[in-house]
C-alpha cells in the first residue's frame, strides 16, 4: 500500500508540473498570439515608461516603435485597455502592424512630462535614452531588427531618436505625415531639427497627398528627403483616396491620418519593413 501511495503521489506531482510548465509555456512572450499588454520600465534615474506592447505572432520578428503625433501624451496609467487610448493613426492601427507580423511597441510619455509633454524634447539625449531603455527591455521577446515609425509630431521622434541612438540600434525610419513646417504656437519644432545627417538607415516616408495640414505638406517632402544625406535609401511613397473628411486638417480622422487607407498603409510599411529586415534593398 505504501509503494501504490508513493507511485501515486509521484504521478500527482509529475501531471501538477507538467501543467503549471504548459502554463509557463502557453504566456511565455513569443507564444502569446494576440497579447496586448501595458508595461512599465525604469528608463533614467526617477523616470519610468509605459508602453503598449502587441504581439500576434512567434519566434524572432521585426520591432516596430510607434510614435504618436501631438503632446506625445497617451494617459496609459489611466487606460483601461479597452479600444483605443487616442485616435492617432499609429495608436489606433498598432494590430494592424501586429497582425502583420510585426512585435508592435506604442510608448507613452515619460512619466517626467505626463504634465507637458514631449514638446521641444523630441530631439533631446533624454528621449533617445528611454527608447534605448525601451528596446533592450524589448529583447526579451524578439531578437529581430528595430524600426522607428513616428506619425505628424511623432516623425520628429523617429528621426530625432535614431540620429542620438548608437548605429546599428535601428534598421530603419518610417516617417508618415511628416512635420516639415513651424507651427503657429511656441512649438517651433519640426523633421528638420534632428541630425540627419547621423541617420544611417533606410528610410521610407508615407505621406498622403491630400494632407492640407499646414505643417504636414507633401509638396515638402522631396526636400525634406534630400536631408537624410547619408542614409542608403530614401524612398517616398505617396497616397490618395479615403475621402470625406471633416474637421481639422490636422486632426487624426482626416487624410493627416490616412482615413479610410489605413490598413493599406500599414501593409506597404510592414512590407518595406520586412525587405529592409531581410536585408534587401527596399
Amino acid at each position: 500500500m505504501i509503494i501504490k501511495r508513493s507511485a501515486a503521489i509521484t504521478m500527482i506531482a509529475k501531471t501538477i508540473l507538467l501543467a503549471v510548465s504548459a502554463l509557463v509555456a502557453a504566456w511565455s512572450p513569443n507564444s502569446a498570439r494576440g497579447a496586448e499588454r501595458v508595461e512599465a520600465i525604469p528608463t533614467r534615474p526617477g523616470v519610468t515608461m509605459k508602453f503598449i506592447v502587441r504581439n500576434e505572432t512567434t519566434g524572432n520578428p521585426p520591432i516596430v516603435i510607434l510614435f504618436a503625433g501631438g503632446d506625445g501624451i497617451l494617459k496609459l496609467d489611466s487606460w483601461n485597455g479597452k479600444g483605443n487610448p487616442s485616435g492617432n493613426f499609429l495608436v489606433r492601427t498598432r494590430k494592424h502592424f501586429a497582425r502583420n507580423k510585426l512585435l508592435a511597441v506604442v510608448p507613452d510619455a515619460p512619466s517626467d512630462l505626463q504634465t507637458d509633454g514631449l514638446s521641444m524634447l523630441r530631439t533631446s539625449k533624454d528621449h533617445a535614452a528611454d527608447i534605448a531603455a525601451v528596446i533592450k527591455y524589448l529583447r526579451k521577446y524578439s531578437k529581430g531588427p528595430v524600426f522607428l515609425v513616428g506619425t505628424s509630431r511623432g516623425t520628429i521622434s523617429a528621426a530625432g531618436v535614431t540620429a542620438n541612438l548608437p548605429v546599428g540600434t535601428v534598421a530603419g525610419v518610417v516617417l508618415t505625415a511628416s512635420v516639415t513646417r513651424y507651427n503657429r504656437g511656441n512649438d517651433k519644432h519640426r523633421v528638420h531639427n534632428a541630425k540627419l545627417e547621423n541617420i544611417r538607415v533606410p528610410v521610407l516616408f508615407a505621406h498622403h497627398e491630400d494632407d492640407t495640414c499646414y505643417v504636414t505638406l507633401f509638396s515638402d517632402i522631396p526636400d525634406l528627403a534630400k536631408r537624410f544625406v547619408n542614409a542608403p535609401s530614401v524612398t517616398i511613397k505617396g497616397y490618395t483616396g479615403g475621402g470625406n473628411y471633416r474637421g481639422d486638417e490636422c486632426a487624426a480622422r482626416t487624410a493627416h491620418g490616412f482615413r479610410g487607407i489605413e490598413k493599406r498603409v500599414v501593409k506597404d510599411i510592414a512590407d518595406w519593413i520586412k525587405k529592409v529586415a531581410a536585408g534587401k534593398t527596399p
